[in-house]
């Protein structure tokens, strides 16, 4: 057998099989001028096998067509697996699509075909110089070949040759055996793996459209076997560009679904030095093209994955590429994946054919994915809350305690129990929420000045989320988060603050939480 190796489709011309089919089939045949069998005659109907073999029978299955004429015959055998039906010789270094490929023989096995009546010359009906066949060799050594011709009138209907007769079939069944080198490899990125630490740890997506890298990170705390203090219902949190909390419905989509992501097709399968520079991932710097989106993942239990799609010149469509890391090299300085040159990949032996749609990762955006909520801590997770508000006296909570049957809040040094109190007072500090995000740039520059109020709460374990609200002179208060600049909200905030400080010795009053 040859080298595996075909260029399936160029530029916007990449369609599944279904899509070509038309183009691959007319060859010298049918001008769509013959006449179709009339009612009468079109009631006989045969088994393509007779019943006399079932796929269980199958010893070889050689198949020849367009597609795969550079790529020499695939031959087809029983897979030695158990929970594989068939396997394709050489191509043991591919993930092979077994829903499609174990299929296959039951399919044409089980086709029916609609003797054609008053034959004409074989050439007429598309078996011509080119040989599109199938050929099924069974255990007990008889042969069956199926020779496939040009689309026939009838919608949906094909012609096959087997022992000079001439029929019709189901297009959709005869599919099967058409396909070339590339239909039969799985077209999933990555598998989805199984075991309870197979999730994604880390997640860092690149893009030619931003400057920066988002960057999502599986919540270890979640795991532990401390008392969770807070969040979100989200596993994972934002660490990059700046810390944020998920928003648990409109994040799941990146965070979860890389596993079993599907291409629309297969571009090429072993791409030599000239595909990849004609794909852009090109080995020398000078013919490698800086992908259009760059997604490495992290397992939880240490493998890592990187996808490349780079944009084809025309049409909407992405060649993609998949590379796993070969060797686990652990590099404390590096602050996020994007950054780690110590690591060393292996890229699969294929490209891929994307579409957005495929690829939401392409789109993503910030603000798609994260959750209102600033400040996440549980309030029996509390130790200390610092609240300022310029005109207002500073505020400063301590805590003791873990439940409700042991906390205790005092304010300002107060050997007073305040808890009740401030548990109101915190409801409205948890209403506080990011309203749009806001990254400076060289032309706004970071806020300056002093902040127009400070809230800094700490949990029992010592983590801390320090909030300060500057005005931007345009009835917004910009919001740096552990010192970040990240959000913006209305500035109405500040007088809810500041009126809700005022009150909190009057337990008769009822505290704002909404401005």
């Amino acid at each position: 057998m040859k080298n595996v190796k075909s260029i399936i489709a160029l530029g916007s011309a990449v369609a599944v099989l279904a899509g070509v089919l038309t183009a691959v089939l007319i060859i010298n045949g049918n001008d769509g001028n013959e006449e179709l069998p009339t009612e009468a005659e079109a009631v006989t109907v045969v088994s393509l096998c007779e019943n006399t073999h079932t796929e269980n029978d199958v010893k070889r299955i050689t198949l020849e067509n367009t597609l795969t004429a550079d790529s020499g015959k695939l031959t087809v055998v029983p897979s030695e697996e158990a929970d594989e039906k068939f396997t394709i010789l050489g191509y043991d270094e591919f993930r092979l699509d077994h829903a499609m490929l174990d299929g296959m023989a039951k399919t044409i096995l089980e086709t029916e075909l609609i003797p054609v009546t008053a034959q004409g010359e074989a050439e007429q009906y598309g078996f011509g110089a080119v040989p599109q066949y199938a050929l099924f060799e069974f255990d007990d050594g008889e042969e069956l070949k199926i020779f496939v011709g040009d689309q026939a009138p009838a919608i949906g209907q094909i012609y096959v040759q087997i022992d000079g007769g001439i029929y019709t079939a189901h297009t959709s069944k005869i599919n099967a055996v058409l396909g070339g080198p590339g239909y039969y490899v799985s077209k999933v990125l990555i598998d989805v793996p199984e075991g309870e630490n197979s999730g994604m740890q880390t997640m860092s997506i690149m893009r030619k459209d931003l400057d920066y890298a988002i960057v999502f990170e599986y919540d270890d705390e979640r795991k532990s076997d401390d008392k969770y203090t807070g969040g979100t219902s989200a596993a994972h949190v934002l660490k990059e560009p700046f810390f944020a909390y998920l928003d648990v419905t409109r994040s799941v989509d990146y965070t979860h679904n890389l596993f079993g992501v599907t291409a629309d097709s297969i571009f090429i399968l072993n791409p030599d030095a000239e595909d990849l520079a004609l794909a852009g991932f090109g080995a020398a710097e000078q013919s490698r093209t800086v992908p259009d989106v760059s997604v490495i993942m992290e397992t939880q239990d240490g493998l890592c994955y990187r996808i490349e799609l780079v944009k084809q010149q025309t049409g909407d469509m992405y060649f993609a590429r998949v590379y796993e890391q070969t060797q686990v090299q652990t590099n404390e300085n590096t602050e996020n994946l994007s950054q780690d040159a110590s690591r060393e990949w292996k890229a699969h032996d294929l490209i891929y054919v994307m579409t957005e749609e495929l690829f939401p990762w392409l789109n993503l955006q910030v603000k798609d994915v994260i959750s209102p909520l600033i400040i996440g801590e549980y309030f029996y997770a509390l130790k200390k809350a610092d609240i300022k508000a310029e005109g207002e006296p500073d505020m400063v909570f301590n805590c003791t305690g873990t439940d409700k049957d042991d906390f205790f809040t005092s304010l300002n040094g107060s050997k007073e129990d305040c808890t009740d109190r401030f548990r109101a007072f915190y409801t409205f500090m948890l209403n506080i929420a990011s309203e749009e995000v806001y990254m400076p740039d060289e032309e706004t520059g970071e806020p300056a000045g002093e902040p127009a109020a400070e809230i800094k709460v700490e949990n029992i374990k010592g983590r801390t989320t320090e909030l300060k609200f500057y005005k931007d002179g345009a009835s917004k208060l910009i919001i740096q988060v552990n010192g970040v600049t990240c959000f913006k909200c209305r500035e109405s905030l500040l007088e809810v603050l500041k009126g809700n400080m005022q009150m909190f010795g009057d337990e008769q009053k009822t505290f704002t939480v909404t401005w």
